[in-house]
């Protein structure tokens, strides 16, 4: 059967549902609120979800956070007519800006890396003013707008070889 408990303490008061007991609103239900008392959120123990059954689900704040289970690491953050920002480790490293997205980090570790299979292949600030592209078996440019087209190779010695075009014209004056 359908248990609730509502139980008034001091000025606060607090409403309790039951362990898997829904807090659900909508007329078919469209909002569920519950909490199955198993995993940990919010320094309570359980496993909290809020979720839309249909439709979507919206969280509205001048900044929203999302914060790891005790609340003490950041793991994204959404800024009123400003950034998307996702951490790692309750540190910055990824945002959104008016022009694009940026990325954060030290020295080392400002990159975009692809992951598994490519794993040696990643872009970024390698230090000193330098931006790099680490490829294992070279680098090309192509031109999705000519199925493709290789424009300009660099294979894994370093040496530049031409396109598609089959010609080594580096400009002309």
């Amino acid at each position: 059967s359908d248990a609730i408990t509502v139980d008034i303490q001091g000025s606060t008061g607090n409403v309790r549902i039951v362990d898997n007991g829904k807090f659900q609103a909508g007329d078919s239900n469209d909002l569920e609120i519950y909490h199955d008392g198993n995993n940990k959120i919010e320094g309570s123990t359980g496993y909290t979800r809020l979720a839309a059954t249909s439709g979507s689900l919206y969280l509205d704040g001048n900044t929203t956070f999302i914060r790891s289970g005790d609340g003490g690491e950041t793991q994204a953050k959404f800024v009123d007519d400003g950034a998307v920002e996702l951490y790692h480790d309750n540190t910055k490293k990824l945002s959104t800006i008016s022009t694009g997205i940026e990325v954060h980090g030290s020295t080392d570790s400002a990159r975009i890396a692809f992951g598994d299979a490519y794993s040696n292949s990643r872009i970024g600030y390698f230090g000193l003013n330098k931006f790099g592209i680490d490829a294992h078996d070279g680098i090309q440019i192509r031109d999705p707008s000519d199925s493709y087209a290789v424009r300009l190779n660099i294979d894994s010695n370093g040496h530049v070889l031409p396109g598609t075009n089959n010609t080594y014209d580096l400009g002309s004056t």
